[in-house]
């Protein structure tokens, strides 16, 4: 191992016909981190180079030893370059050792395993993969109920995310659908244990190893206990694709009270044309449910209600009303059917209800118990009447018994609502800060329907931006930074800084007078991010005071790694590197909301003709992982090529390079989507990248990397039902301390 201070031609050793070693040199804390970083970047190219030109091909190991944090910083670039290595010379099986022993180093050369990235971390071994993405968020908040009793004790706290599992999906709640039940939960009244909540509707942001079917950014509803939540993960079985005509709000009205009104009156009691039928609270959720059912099926319908709800009755075009406070429903039935009293029953009252609801019954009737409370039992109710097919109805049970019985109804669900044969129930809509008011509303019968509770910031994505604060775009005048102004002006951004380097084009200058017009105030300056001295002024001087950072400048000057010179390097390197350092260096003492990278898939999988640009956002990431250690907030978010803005189309138009397969394009509104899904995520790093795994793995540049192990166990496990296989991975990135990020692929 020769010192790190000699020459690049001489700073590698050939020790054997078939391994060289390059030493890496350790950045002093203090030093000027970019510049250093660039010149090991350009020796580790040189050292690539003069590699490809021996006449045998040696193994081409890259080692650092010891070193301080700013030293893993400077290093972290490496990946990118070295995974481009892996596609244009495989044969190099370029390494990168992270050591904190000579003995370490001597280990692993000696071994010659296949691993391409180790760490030694308190003398322990890491190596990185790629495995499945559970999402990120530690805590989100949860309705409680401390002490059942009283809804004065209902309170939002927070709790540990669960494990998602090969089944599982996690969705962000935008609307839930309040139940009796759950009131009964909060008063202690229910008779069994069970959750607050039961469904709702929400947007998928992670899926399971074992789901094909379902994509990130997808807005569904959903059966799901713990639904009074930020957050939920749910099994498969129990979401369905919300009908494209709703909201969030009126679709979260339907899973639970159309899946119990359908099981109860088809499944079970076989209703059809003809048939009596008594609903009991008819102008509840599930009461409104049943009514449209048996309409549709061509049933007569006997309901009860309080008398303050029958004009809704009416209204719904239901004649036989009868009250639901009193025992005089049962009387009323039988001298309206003139004794014979009627088919089926769907009782959702206690107590003596249910014995007069039994005695408005025919011969040969069926009754379906949907409440809770005292009453005939089972038992009771056989005796009285063994003329009576009698079910009890338990949604949860059913849930647990026969999954796919409920992911048939959930479908057959969403094919009458997009059919315009079942409608979603009248709504009360209440914010998740009148939770409480919410509960006491149902708990007092005031209204009719259902009642939901919402989500704040449903329309924004639950992103809520200060709209007395400043946000720099640097890049903001490219194409994928005036997206990203147009979006941060949509949740609620009114102070924009857009950095570029020229004046802005005619293209450009018409989408910033379009957020003119919206009374958003865009401030347009023209500086070159890598300018320590014109950034500094920039950030002194900006009123009101800048709270966030999108840092998405950069450019492409392709070429292979064999031809590519030290100015090509260079230049890309620069408004990557140099450009997030100042930014960082400069920002610290600053409150920041966010300071977000764009980065580029480049830097985690490789890019052939384009190690520079490879090298430069893997640094992007390693600062992210830097800022997070100390406390600071950062994300770096490894974008896949975007189909019509950004650096990638510039890419596309020039033709010169081939793109690797497998890997897909990010339409701009999938990209959004995508980027509200990760946005409070809390990981450093972040890769959305559409990606058909069995093609991209088919290439021989990755067929046999290790990296991919765990991606390709998987895909062996799993049915090939679809050519495209959408999943999420998380890359076990090596850090100083073993921190596991994130690389999420849709």
């Amino acid at each position: 191992l020769l010192k790190p201070e000699a020459s690049a031609e001489k700073e590698f050793r050939l020790l054997s016909s078939n391994k060289i070693v390059y030493r890496l040199p350790n950045v002093e804390a203090g030093a000027d981190l970019s510049a250093a970083a660039t010149r090991l970047y350009k020796n580790a190219l040189a050292v690539i180079q003069l590699a490809t030109e021996l006449p045998q091909s040696p193994r081409l190991y890259f080692v650092s030893i010891g070193g301080e944090a700013t030293s893993q910083l400077a290093h972290s670039g490496l990946w990118g370059l070295l995974q481009t290595a892996q596609i244009e010379h495989p044969q190099l099986r370029c390494t990168h050792i992270q050591a904190e022993t000579t003995e370490q180093v001597i280990d692993e050369l000696l071994t010659d395993v296949p691993e391409t990235q180790v760490a030694y971390r308190q003398d322990r071994r890491q190596v990185a993969r790629l495995t499945p993405y559970e999402g990120t968020a530690a805590t989100f908040d949860q309705l409680m109920i401390k002490q059942p009793g009283s809804l004065s004790n209902l309170s939002w706290a927070k709790v540990q995310r669960q494990p998602l599992g090969a089944h599982g999906v996690e969705l962000r709640v935008l609307a839930t659908g309040l139940n009796f039940r759950d009131v009964l939960v909060a008063m202690g009244q229910y008779p069994d244990e069970a959750p607050l909540g039961c469904e709702c509707v929400g947007e998928v942001v992670a899926v399971g190893s074992a789901i094909t079917d379902c994509s990130v950014g997808q807005r569904v509803m959903a059966i799901a206990p713990h639904s009074f939540a930020e957050r939920v993960t749910v099994n498969r079985n129990f979401i369905v694709p919300v009908p494209t005509q709703l909201t969030a709000e009126a679709a979260s009205t339907l899973p639970v009270v159309f899946t119990t009104a359908y099981h109860s009156l088809c499944q079970l009691a076989q209703l059809k044309a003809g048939d009596r039928v008594l609903i009991h609270s008819a102008a509840g959720g599930v009461g409104q449910a049943a009514v449209q059912i048996a309409q549709q099926i061509g049933a007569e319908i006997f309901a009860t209600a309080s008398p303050s709800k029958w004009e809704t009755l009416r209204s719904l075009g239901i004649s036989h009303i009868m009250n639901s406070r009193t025992l005089t429903f049962a009387d009323e039935i039988m001298a309206e059917t003139e004794g014979h009293g009627v088919d089926v029953v769907l009782n959702a009252l206690p107590g003596e209800f249910r014995a007069k609801s039994l005695a408005a019954l025919g011969q040969q009737g069926r009754f379906v118990e949907i409440g809770k409370g005292e009453g005939l039992t089972p038992v009771q109710i056989a005796q009285q009447r063994p003329d009576v097919q009698h079910f009890t109805v338990d949604l949860s049970k059913l849930c647990e018994q026969s999954p796919q019985q409920v992911q048939s109804m959930l479908r057959h669900l969403q094919e009458q609502v997009e059919a315009g044969h079942w409608q979603p129930l009248p709504l009360t809509t209440y914010a998740k800060a009148e939770t409480v008011q919410a509960f006491r509303s149902l708990q007092q019968a005031k209204g009719t329907g259902k009642i939901v509770v919402h989500q704040s910031g449903t329309d924004d994505k639950n992103i809520s931006l200060d709209p007395e604060s400043s946000y720099l775009v640097t890049g903001g005048l490219g194409g994928l930074g005036l997206v990203m102004a147009d979006w941060l002006a949509k949740r609620g951004a009114k102070h924009l800084i857009l950095l570029g380097r020229s004046e802005p084009s005619d293209h450009a200058q018409t989408q910033i007078n379009a957020l003119s017009n919206k009374g958003v105030q865009v401030k347009v300056v023209t500086a070159d991010v890598t300018n320590l001295a014109a950034i500094e002024q920039i950030l002194a001087f900006t009123e009101p005071p800048i709270r966030g950072i999108i840092h998405a400048a950069g450019t492409l000057e392709d070429s292979l790694l064999q031809s590519m010179s030290v100015d090509q390097l260079e230049r890309v390197l620069a408004p990557k590197v140099t450009g997030a350092w100042n930014l960082h260096c400069l920002t610290q003492a600053l409150e920041l909301d966010f300071f977000v990278l764009f980065s580029s898939a480049a830097g985690l999988l490789g890019s052939p003709g384009q190690a520079n640009h490879a090298t430069a956002n893997a640094f992007l990431d390693g600062l992210a992982r830097h800022r997070q250690q100390r406390g600071l907030p950062a994300v770096s978010l490894d974008w896949g090529a975007w189909s019509t803005v950004g650096s990638a189309l510039k890419y596309q138009q020039q033709g010169s390079l081939k793109s690797l397969s497998g890997v897909g394009l990010i339409e701009p509104d999938e990209g959004l989507t995508q980027l509200d899904a990760v946005w409070n995520s809390g990981a450093s790093q972040i890769g959305i990248v559409p990606i058909d795994w069995p093609i991209f793995l088919s290439q021989s540049a990755f067929k046999y990397q290790p990296l991919f192990n765990t991606v390709v166990s998987q895909l062996q496990t799993k049915p090939s039902k679809t050519a495209s296989l959408k999943q999420t991975a998380q890359a076990n990135l090596l850090t100083n301390k073993g921190i596991k990020d994130v690389f999420s692929l849709f």
